[in-house]
């Protein structure tokens, strides 16, 4: 029932759903892009932009998605900028409609930035800070841990589970990938943990004329802090190593920022790596992954997946 309903989403029908929880629409609705779960934006009575969330069935559980509204709403009472989930049953922000999981957000409005100078860099540095400072207050308990077995070893098991990788390939991406995997290991467990973003790339900052907003909490993970630094700046030239150093620079003005966790900052590229591969084969038959991402099964695709791990290796030697 929930898989049916999922697939068949509508702008009208996810327009009834959450007419049915208590708030009204004006009935401007459209679907946002979004590969994983399925996102409306609606107007409500009175001109109130919302944005509907229906959380794809068996992703996240009721308290895994509890914990990431908590650390949101924790967020926004440290006047911290956010897209808020809204009460939608007395105080809860989660409800269950035909067994969907459904959230109603507040919209924000804004772009993601692109050119974005050092002065801009150290106002998100401090932004981040603040937000990790509200992180380490305590742990997300039904959350996962950003670590080698979780990200990497299970991925790289649904891989091979799932066929994906050509049989020509195999054994060259298997042998990169765990080598990687074992240098990265011991030195990310003994990496200090708070909840982080976890997928905080510039499409999930916003800047409007109030600043800049962080948006999509739905890969929050208990990590280390340079995981939610490196995304925002993921390039190795020496422009990028600049504007990460003042990305930093604000970082470390609101909270102290150990450099030691740069060092894994290419382990964490190569976790990102595999892991993004094992999302898609397990999503691939989904009809929206079918057309985005069609060359998946090609060789060119694994080869160049391939490169990339085997750079990394080169670099971490």
């Amino acid at each position: 029932m929930a898989d049916d309903l999922f697939f068949t989403l509508t702008p009208s029908l996810a327009m009834s759903v959450v007419e049915k929880l208590g708030p009204r629409s004006t009935g401007f609705c459209f679907q946002l892009n979004s590969y994983e779960n399925r996102v409306f934006e609606l107007e409500l009575e009175g001109g109130t932009r919302v944005v509907a969330k229906f959380y794809r069935p068996g992703r996240w559980s009721r308290e895994q998605i509890l914990d990431e509204h908590k650390f949101i709403l924790e967020l926004e009472h440290q006047d911290i900028p956010v897209g808020a989930p809204m009460p939608l049953s007395g105080t809860d922000t989660v409800v269950e409609v035909d067994g969907l999981f459904c959230a109603v957000f507040k919209k924000v409005r804004g772009r993601s930035p692109e050119d974005m100078k050092a002065p801009d860099l150290e106002r998100i540095g401090r932004l981040i800070a603040r937000m990790h400072n509200a992180g380490e207050w305590k742990p997300a308990l039904h959350r996962r841990k950003l670590t080698v077995e979780e990200f990497g070893d299970k991925s790289l098991e649904t891989l091979l589970e799932l066929g994906f990788i050509p049989k020509a390939l195999e054994e060259a991406y298997v042998a990169v990938a765990e080598d990687i995997f074992d240098w990265l290991d011991p030195k990310l467990s003994r990496m200090k943990t708070l909840r982080v973003h976890g997928d905080l790339h510039r499409g999930n900052l916003l800047e409007n004329k109030e600043g800049y907003w962080l948006v999509d909490f739905d890969d929050m993970v208990n990590g280390p802090a340079v995981q939610d630094l490196w995304l925002l700046v993921p390039g190795r030239d020496e422009a990028s190593l600049e504007e990460r150093d003042a990305l930093i620079k604000g970082y470390a003005s609101m909270r102290k920022f150990d450099r030691d966790e740069l060092m894994i900052v290419e382990g964490l590229r190569a976790l990102r790596v595999v892991h993004y591969s094992a999302w898609i084969a397990r999503r691939y038959h989904d009809p929206a992954f079918l057309r985005v991402f069609d060359q998946f099964k090609e060789n060119r695709y694994w080869d160049e997946e391939l490169n990339q791990l085997r750079e990394i290796r080169a670099r971490l030697s």
